[in-house]
């Protein structure tokens, strides 16, 4: 997985010209906990004038928000989904590890929604209610073609329908960079402390410059979603594929 430059900016009013000599100059702001990363952490830094975060990382992709991300009928993602539904569970299916497990937990959360998601067979499945829309019944919201509604942390304020895709960032058509979500607290396990990025108000919404090291040529996007708060260097569909030189 090659490295990105990521630049965080914010208190500007128009998108500067960003480039590698960006790197030059810079603070060390904070140490990220990253097991994406060979040494487990990422060093972020900050720019003399504090206007932006800059930091280095591996990009993983991010399918959230897009309208066919998620299909309890394609669990796996192997001929709809755009996604291996595990990644839309709590857990990850982290905790699985044999194929009669993983299996388990396909036809648990199958048997689920063909039921219309009874809360003790839903609660069992761990799907995250940070990653699919719930409705006001406290069920999974899914669309018409069967997806389950993939929510993001940017939303369209002007669309109130929690089960409307077009409430959330489009992974497939929007650049976007995922953030660390706040970790939990070890003394407190039901609170949250801030993480570096949201001690320095980084925040969904908050403009990004993304450049290869040694290039000159900047992709802009958006912090657009919030990802495990051990976790750095995920973009959307979008953005790795305008790094690529793809669009489509």
């Amino acid at each position: 997985m090659k490295k990105i430059h990521t630049c965080l900016l914010w208190g500007v009013t128009a998108l500067p010209q960003v480039h590698a000599q960006t790197v030059c100059d810079l603070q060390p702001a904070f140490s990220q906990i990253n097991v994406n990363a060979k040494t487990q952490l990422t060093q972020v830094y900050q720019t003399p004038d504090g206007k932006a975060l800059v930091f280095e990382s591996g990009l993983h992709t991010n399918t959230d928000g897009a309208a066919r991300s998620y299909k309890v009928s394609d669990f796996w993602g192997e001929k709809d989904a755009l996604n291996n539904l595990c990644n839309a569970m709590s857990d990850a299916c982290e905790g699985l590890t044999t194929e009669q497990q993983l299996r388990e937990r396909r036809e648990l959360t199958q048997a689920a929604e063909k039921a219309a998601w009874p809360a003790d067979q839903l609660k069992a499945t761990k799907i995250s209610k940070a990653i699919i829309a719930f409705n006001k019944h406290g069920k999974p919201c899914t669309d018409a073609d069967g997806f389950l509604v993939s929510a993001t942390s940017l939303i369209n304020q002007a669309i109130h329908d929690t089960c409307s895709h077009e409430r959330y960032l489009d992974a497939l058509n929007v650049s976007a960079i995922v953030l660390p979500k706040d970790p939990i607290d070890p003394a407190k396990p039901t609170k949250r402390m801030a993480s570096g990025f949201s001690q320095f108000n980084a925040k969904p919404g908050d403009w990004v410059a993304v450049w290869k090291p040694g290039e000159r040529h900047v992709q802009f996007a958006v912090v657009g979603d919030h990802g495990p708060a051990n976790k750095l260097g995920e973009a959307s569909i979008a953005l790795n594929g305008r790094l690529l030189g793809k669009t489509r």
